[in-house]
């Protein structure tokens, strides 16, 4: 099962990951409409097993994100979503 540490900087770990041969994705919260738990530039990384640093929402879409993080990692190219 994978697991999740709420971090503000997520870099040192995504580094760590791939260092050790694991690939990673940086997920980067790049715009709000109204209100929103974690502020404009709030990041999470995801590890390519599904274990994850950082939170970008109250919990709520983080299941979602890794799972879309996961994709992009598989397809090799970036994503933007939004979700609301």
């Amino acid at each position: 099962m994978p697991t999740s540490r709420f971090k503000d900087y997520v870099i040192d770990d995504l580094l760590a990951w791939r260092r050790a041969g694991e690939r990673g994705a940086l997920v980067t919260l790049i715009g709000v409409d109204g209100s929103a738990p974690r502020p404009l530039g709030a990041q999470m990384a995801v590890r390519e097993n599904g274990d994850f640093v950082g939170h970008l929402t109250g919990g709520c879409a983080e299941a979602a994100i890794v799972a879309e993080a996961l994709a992009a990692m598989e397809e090799g190219a970036n994503r933007r979503l939004r979700y609301g």
